[in-house]
């Protein structure tokens, strides 16, 4: 069933699986809705009526952008030219100049698109509205996003938890995808961690398998701590602990029970010490759990 809408209608799916873009290949995209005047027949975009009459994108999100994107361009190249630099040819260079443009001033593409729907908003669009049970519908959204531009390793941790949420395990997502089933519990894994190490993990730090390796640690304040203690240990773009390194730590400090000092000292002084020390970390472990497992 098809339904026209605007583009301020369409939004992105919340489990959207996409966190960064590739601004080349949106710019041949965009190219291409210039040229052609809207999106391919044959590539509809596929969304999902809300409640409030709004609708959550399942298939085409990129293809929205565009549509946004495109709908801004000719203004654009009108600014160009009374600014003096006339664009005599629309190309592809053209429209990743226009999109880096968006991108420094809005600070990422999904805001510029969001600051741009002010404006153009309004222009028309088709979609087909899918119909469909909530397990149904993140499949379809997992599936509609391993194309030629798979998504990035944050987006499918995000698409992965929400097929989860929706009541799918990791061995039918994984079923869903091709891959093995290990390749989606490491990613729902990665959802677990502080996002600074997430981002870590993502820009290729750390391999996918530490977030593993974290999240089998029993206890949120020990995980805390541990990841804590290797974001800790990176500087820059480089880690001075090992996924080796790492692995040992959280298997070492899943079994640590923490400070149990002997009792069996000669003298009572001895153990009256002990016996404070050892109060003494039950307090902080209480107050601070997270940062006194790091430390």
């Amino acid at each position: 069933m098809n339904v026209s809408t605007s583009l301020s209608q369409l939004q992105p799916h919340e489990h959207q699986m996409r966190t960064v873009y590739d601004l080349d290949k949106l710019a041949e995209l965009l190219l291409s809705v210039y040229t052609e005047g809207g999106i391919r027949a044959w590539q509809p975009i596929v969304a999902a009526a809300n409640d409030d009459g709004s609708y959550r994108l399942i298939h085409g999100h990129r293809r929205w952008l565009a549509l946004i994107f495109g709908a801004a361009l000719p203004d654009w190249l009108a600014r160009q030219k009374a600014d003096g630099n006339p664009v005599d040819q629309v190309t592809v260079e053209t429209g990743r100049t226009f999109l880096t443009q968006m991108v420094e001033h809005f600070d990422n593409l999904l805001s510029a698109g969001q600051a741009l729907l002010k404006r153009y908003g309004n222009r028309p669009v088709d979609v087909v509205l899918y119909e469909g049970s909530t397990t149904d519908e993140l499949y379809a959204l997992l599936g509609g996003n391993f194309g030629a531009e798979a998504p990035d390793m944050l987006g499918l941790a995000i698409g992965f938890a929400g097929a989860v949420a929706a009541g799918a395990s990791p061995a039918q997502i994984a079923a869903r995808i091709g891959k093995p089933v290990q390749f989606v519990q490491h990613h729902l894994a990665l959802q677990t961690l502080p996002q600074p190490l997430q981002k870590a993990i993502a820009t290729g730090v750390l391999p996918l398998s530490v977030a593993a390796k974290l999240h089998q640690i029993s206890g949120d304040a020990k995980r805390a701590g541990l990841s804590a203690f290797v974001l800790a240990n990176i500087e820059g773009d480089r880690s001075h602990l090992s996924a080796g390194d790492i692995a040992h730590l959280a298997k070492a400090l899943d079994k640590w029970p923490g400070i149990q000092l002997p009792m069996l000292f000669d003298h009572q002084t001895q153990r009256n010490l002990a016996r404070a020390v050892g109060r003494l970390w039950c307090q902080v472990l209480e107050a601070h759990p997270a940062a006194t497992w790091a430390a």
